[in-house]
């Protein structure tokens, strides 16, 4: 039964008819490159609190996580996506809500795609009952009948359409692919401040989420695969996948770890690209985060050829889209290290990117450093630090305490919260000391895994471990309008 012919019928109904239909067709392990007409992800979820899978003494106490069931039915050829969803909430916050909020990011840059009209939301339902729901740009808002107090859950429900146009973002198509990141509506964070609702930026990785449990099944014709996280992800904050037609390789490798690596690549644009490499440099970024700062909760992880809007790649949990333009360059060798770091930092350890992204960007940047450079960290650090000295007059606000709203081309993105963020971890890393400062990475990755850290809590487990007061040295580096100096000359 095709998904599309149940989208007008009601919720209820509708995955009934969607699970009858999975068990009448074949389905395959997402992580295998092979034709498939309904792919199911499942990644288990939890109806009741689920003990953090990255254990210490010190981990969170128990924690709710909200579970999506997705049934998306995709045409390649017509490039459209018919699709239903099913998402079980709790109240988390001490507020009674009377409203839940849903952030639509593909309809943030929707815009700026050719011939390509916002995310069509057709229904809502609150515990398979009708609801009013209201869109406003990326932003989808259901009411509820009935207020939610705290610790109250309810189920919702929302059917939705869209046309994915040949464009290059972080959801676009080609003549050969369709790929999908920050597609899938998602719960606007909530906590005890509130919902958090930011605008969209055109900088940056401007979408603040929280972790999820996903079950998802896609279908699509037989010609074509689907590239998604694979079925061992627990937690995640997105969905990302890509339907990829017959024109696509790929080879892949397991690390001694267990992390399946694979590069998805198009045989056309790509037939020059020194997969092998690619791959052995995925492979030792993967050993040296590991070491450094802990196992990952996740055994898979895809690099798919995309067409973006600039030069780069963009990473999401378990996957990362690349530019067709440059996965044929050394440089790309460089993004997909950074990318694997955010894998650790942005998805296990999440952070709101659009007020305080130099968490995740610099913690990141400073690892990085020591993949790159282990015998050269202070030199190149100190290289950062004079190219960006030379254009801190070129910044309206070099800041850390400015986040997304202040900065407006990507460049001014990268010099304050990737550079200067980057220099900040390495002067703490000069003042803490190296050893001090490894356990001090090791215990902010154990104590925040699948919440959202904030500056102050980093601060806190700084000082901590360092025995001594920080915020002075913090206060510098995130509020001063000039740059601080490092600590010495390499």
């Amino acid at each position: 039964m095709k998904l599309r012919h149940i989208i007008t019928i009601a919720l209820v109904l509708f995955f009934a008819a969607c699970d009858r239909a999975a068990d009448n067709h074949h389905t395959t392990d997402v992580t295998t490159n092979v034709t498939t007409r309904v792919t199911v992800v499942e990644i288990p979820h939890y109806y009741t609190e689920d003990p953090n899978p990255i254990t210490t003494e010190t981990s969170p106490e128990p924690q709710f996580f909200p579970d999506y069931v997705v049934n998306l039915d995709i045409e390649p050829y017509v490039n459209t996506v018919n699709g239903a969803m099913r998402v079980y909430f709790k109240n988390t916050s001490a507020h009674v809500l009377d409203r839940v909020l849903f952030s639509l990011p593909f309809n943030a840059f929707a815009h700026d795609l050719p011939h390509s009209p916002p995310m069509d939301i057709q229904r809502a339902t609150i515990n398979l009952n009708p609801a009013d729901f209201s869109v406003e740009g990326p932003l989808l808002t259901i009411y509820l009948e009935e207020d939610l107090a705290p610790g109250q859950q309810s189920t919702i429900g929302i059917i939705f359409e869209a046309y994915i146009p040949h464009a290059g973002h972080r959801t676009g198509s080609n003549d050969y692919a369709l790929w999908f990141g920050s597609f899938l509506p998602t719960l606007v964070v909530l906590d005890d401040q509130g919902w958090h609702h930011h605008s969209h930026y055109p900088v940056g990785h401007p979408f603040f989420s929280a972790v999820a449990n996903y079950q998802v099944t896609i279908t699509t014709p037989d010609n074509f695969s689907v590239v998604t996280p694979g079925s061992d992800i627990r937690l995640a904050r997105d969905f990302a996948f890509a339907v990829l037609s017959d024109a696509y390789n790929y080879r892949r490798i397991t690390t001694d770890n267990g992390m399946d690596i694979a590069v998805y690549y198009h045989s056309e644009q790509s037939a020059a690209t020194d997969i092998d490499a690619l791959l052995a440099t995925a492979r030792a970024a993967f050993d040296y985060y590991t070491a450094r700062v802990g196992a990952l909760p996740y055994q898979s992880f895809n690099i798919i050829e995309t067409e973006l809007f600039r030069r780069d790649s963009i990473k999401f949990p378990g996957i990362t889209f690349v530019d067709s333009r440059i996965i044929n360059t050394g440089d790309v060798h460089r993004l997909i290290t950074r990318d694997i770091g955010h894998q650790w930092f942005y998805d296990v350890v999440g952070h709101n990117p659009i007020t305080q992204p130099w968490l995740a960007h610099g913690l990141v940047g400073f690892l990085q450093m020591g993949f790159a450079n282990p015998n050269d960290i202070s030199i190149h650090a100190h290289m950062m630090h004079a190219s960006l000295l030379e254009n801190m007059a070129y910044l309206d606000h070099p800041q850390l305490s400015r986040g997304l709203s202040y900065q407006h081309t990507w460049q001014d993105f990268h010099r304050v919260h990737h550079q200067r963020g980057t220099l900040l971890f390495y002067a703490l890393w000069q003042k803490m000391g190296p050893n001090a400062f490894d356990e001090f990475v090791r215990s902010y990755y154990q104590h925040h895994a699948f919440s959202i850290a904030t500056a102050d809590g980093l601060i806190d487990l700084a000082e901590e471990i360092h025995g001594a007061p920080l915020r002075g040295f913090f206060a510098l580096w995130i509020n001063s309008s000039t740059l601080p100096p490092l600590p010495y000359s390499p």
